[in-house]
């Protein structure tokens, strides 16, 4: 009967220990810390922000690095959206699907421009942009605790970067 008790007692243990190391590792991959809750909606709205931004690029900008620079924004920013959408669904959690209020004045604003005047408005505002991104994804990078968010910031971070740094040349060649 003692040697049963063991026995059962050990496996309990084991069970118990199974279900908290079970529950502690989903903890870390599923519950959201407020950073990884504000780095989901900021990040939703920069793409969104440089997609639409990037369509009206493509439509009215007269310089073709710029017209060119739009389009690769709304395809890179799609794909990044897209993959951020995802990670979302597993958290039941919806993204935004516009540029914050900011933006969507400030592209009402850039509809009214044209030629050379739409081209460095346009240009300025993706290096502020990126700036900004650049910052959102490092403070996710550094301070993030869910791992799929912090690989996300990871992945994504070197592209704004780039957008960033292809901005900067464009922008020195036009203003």
């Amino acid at each position: 009967m003692k040697k049963n008790f063991t026995g059962i007692t050990t496996c309990i243990l084991a069970a118990v220990c199974v279900i908290a190391c079970h529950k502690e590792h989903n903890n870390v991959d599923n519950n959201l810390s407020k950073l990884d809750m504000t780095f989901i909606t900021q990040a939703s709205y920069a793409n969104n922000d440089e997609m639409a931004a990037g369509q009206v690029a493509t439509m009215k900008a007269s310089d073709t690095a710029v017209k060119s620079f739009g389009a690769f924004m709304v395809t890179e920013h799609t794909t990044a959206q897209n993959d951020l959408k995802t990670l979302a669904a597993n958290w039941n959690i919806s993204v935004p699907n516009t540029p914050d209020s900011m933006h969507i004045l400030m592209m009402q604003k850039m509809q009214m421009l044209s030629g050379h005047t739409f081209d460095t408005a346009y240009i300025k505002s993706q290096v502020n942009d990126h700036n900004n991104a650049i910052a959102l994804f490092q403070q996710e990078v550094n301070g993030g605790e869910n791992t799929n968010l912090v690989n996300y910031a990871v992945k994504y971070l070197p592209h704004i970067i780039e957008h960033k740094q292809m901005a900067d040349s464009i922008w020195n060649k036009i203003k």
